[in-house]
């Protein structure tokens, strides 16, 4: 059984960290290296060993971490990086990306545990309901020739709506249409993405970090934005970012700012091609987009720790509304049956 690298992405970021603060300290990425892996256990160890030999066979170092589950935006963001300095700084913000994302994914998991566990508890209670307790009040009422209270009526249509059939073919259909998606271009699928109400403003702020994050490094490292772009349309690991450096070389061969370029594409902040005629006005594009890529960063995860704050109380308030309907559905007949006695 091959063995984890690392267990989630705190640890990953916890490796990267270090390495920023040992080229810091003025070691070499071979002693970085080799002072990683005799302080790592286990497979961690081996890992950074064998990226120390791939480094001495002269490989890239951002090729390497694919192995050890990095995911493809941070090896995207290094990639660049290392192609054009200041790496221990990139190695830092990795770091803090992936543990931004760990928190985020910690957060959520604790607070959706509960919720998750009295949402199975209420779906077996409505089965029971459905298939024990349902049955007989139907019976009884029919037999004595009394209407159902209208609340009992309703929960037993919906109960007997949500059955086998409808699950399955709500999961085909759901099937087919991951599918379908799956097969659309890559920019078609997020065009689609940003057309989609809260949805679309997640979609926007990550594909403009991102694409910053990859164009930033190689504009402020004296890379021309022509040049800047062929190296993203070349080397980027995701192949939506490939494509919109074709597309966007293409404009402005067409004789466009790159600010014009940018303002057509639905795809990303509606703020990015300002900051883009800031920093063309300027001359300095790379360091405004970086600052604007930094502002994208803490502006998304807040939003997401919010967001997860508050989807706590709202579920449970949902799970606790349904409850309530459930047993008022089971005692209004019983109290009917009393009443006529």
């Amino acid at each position: 059984m091959k063995r984890k690298i690392f267990r989630n992405d705190l640890e990953r970021g916890e490796w990267l960290r270090h390495l920023g603060s040992l080229l810091e300290e003025g070691y070499s990425m071979g002693e970085a290296l080799k002072l990683l892996g005799a302080y790592q256990p286990g497979a961690a160890k081996d890992w950074s060993f064998r990226v120390y030999d791939a480094l001495q066979a002269g490989d890239y170092f951002s090729e390497q971490l694919s192995a050890a589950g990095f995911t493809k935006d941070v090896i995207s963001y290094l990639y660049f990086a290392e192609r054009t300095g200041d790496f221990s700084s990139a190695l830092k913000n990795g770091s803090l990306l992936l543990k931004k994302k760990h928190d985020i994914r910690q957060k959520g998991r604790k607070i959706l545990q509960y919720p998750l566990f009295l949402f199975t508890g209420l779906i077996v209670m409505a089965g029971a309901l459905s298939e024990g307790i349902f049955p007989h009040f139907q019976s009884y009422f029919a037999s004595s020739g009394h209407p159902l209270p209208w609340l009992t009526t309703a929960v037993i249509s919906l109960t007997g709506f949500f059955q086998l059939p409808f699950l399955i073919s709500s999961l085909t259909v759901i099937l087919l249409a991951l599918i379908w998606l799956k097969r659309k271009p890559a920019l078609d699928r997020l065009e689609i993405l940003v057309k989609i109400p809260y949805i679309s403003n997640l979609t926007r702020s990550l594909l403009t970090y991102y694409f910053i994050s990859q164009l930033a490094p190689l504009l402020k490292s004296g890379f021309s934005m022509k040049r800047s772009l062929e190296t993203i349309k070349k080397d980027a690991p995701i192949l939506f970012f490939r494509q919109e450096a074709e597309s966007v070389t293409f404009d402005l061969l067409e004789g466009n700012s790159f600010s014009e370029c940018i303002r057509s594409r639905k795809h990303f902040e509606p703020q990015l091609s300002a900051v883009i005629s800031l920093g063309e006005a300027k001359g300095k594009v790379g360091e405004e987009l970086e600052r604007y890529g930094n502002y994208l960063f803490n502006t998304h995860y807040e939003k997401m720790e919010r967001f997860i704050t508050v989807l706590q109380p709202v579920l449970f308030s949902l799970i606790g509304a349904v409850v309530l309907i459930l047993f008022l559905s089971m005692m209004l007949p019983v109290f009917s049956i009393v009443d006529g006695w």
